[in-house]
């Protein structure tokens, strides 16, 4: 029969060491140490899913060619304009070509006392007018719960991606928009396209809208509805009724906002008007192998 002492020694917990830098760097090496005579492993690729899909946040990212440096990566989201560290981009759309940004997401400026609270959309970055929604009737969308896309709705078949949201909600009253339903297209191949189409409903007579989007790849003006990128491979093609495409640099003064996008990006902004209740407009993206 084992002692007493020996009972209670096998009971108690064993002790546990107290970590120290010695300890990890103890720890480090012999998680990272590998041997001097064995030659090093060939990289692996890890591949990204042809599609990535958050249904409870609406969010999505969608890629033509996986493995592939060529090609198109898009994002999208939907949600509501009440999150934590919000800001006002529902509907807006990210793509790369080629593996370079043509829509971009601006992000925040540098953090202030008044970045948070009522001032916090005076910061132009995070208002609706810097991501591409539609402006309709002069009004972007705003903050608030009850500001959200509505009928987030996404389906993958052999045609392509598609994901479609109602936007009208995310509007203040003031801008009498009855519906704004916004969907995206993405097929893939060797030349992707990407087709995102707004259809606006207005409660009066006549709708004008404007798209905004920014990029850091300096885009041409050719004509009034399109505008290409040559050195990406890409173009933007536009149809809508009184179609004007406009490109302008703005330039960037904001510390934080140099670090991620330099001196400056372009501005492509579409404008477009109907007399009638009813809009429509649709936005192309083709791509190839620059």
């Amino acid at each position: 029969m084992q002692s007493r002492a020996r009972l209670q020694a096998a009971a108690a917990p064993p002790e546990t060491p107290r970590a120290n830098c010695g300890d990890l760097l103890h720890v480090a090496r012999d998680l990272f140490w590998m041997p001097t005579t064995r030659a090093p492993a060939e990289p692996h690729d890890i591949l990204p899913p042809p599609v990535t899909h958050f249904a409870e946040s609406e969010v999505a990212v969608l890629r033509s060619g996986c493995g592939n440096a060529h090609g198109m990566v898009c994002a999208v989201k939907g949600g509501h304009n009440a999150a934590s560290h919000n800001h006002n981009d529902i509907g807006h759309v990210i793509l790369l070509c080629n593996g370079r940004t043509l829509w971009c997401d601006l992000g925040p400026e540098t953090y202030r006392a008044d970045s948070w609270g009522p001032k916090r959309y005076s910061y132009w970055t995070l208002r609706g007018s810097a991501h591409n929604a539609p402006l309709i009737n002069g009004h972007e969308q705003v903050h608030g719960p009850n500001h959200a896309a509505d009928g987030w709705h996404f389906s993958d078949s052999a045609k392509g991606i598609q994901i479609q949201m109602e936007l009208a909600a995310i509007y203040p009253e003031v801008a009498g928009v009855a519906s704004a339903r916004r969907r995206l297209w993405m097929r893939s191949g060797a030349e992707p396209v990407l087709t995102l189409t707004d259809d606006i409903e207005s409660q009066g007579s006549g709708v004008q809208a404007a798209w905004i989007f920014y990029s850091p790849e300096r885009p041409m003006l050719v004509g009034n509805v399109r505008v290409e990128w040559e050195e990406v491979g890409a173009s933007m093609q536009v149809e809508a009724p009184g179609a004007v495409l406009k490109v302008e640099e703005v330039r960037i003064a904001d510390t934080t906002l140099r670090s991620f996008w330099g001196d400056g990006v372009w501005r492509i902004r579409l404008d477009a008007a109907a007399d009638e209740q009813r809009l429509s407009a649709r936005i192309e993206v083709r791509t190839k192998a620059p």
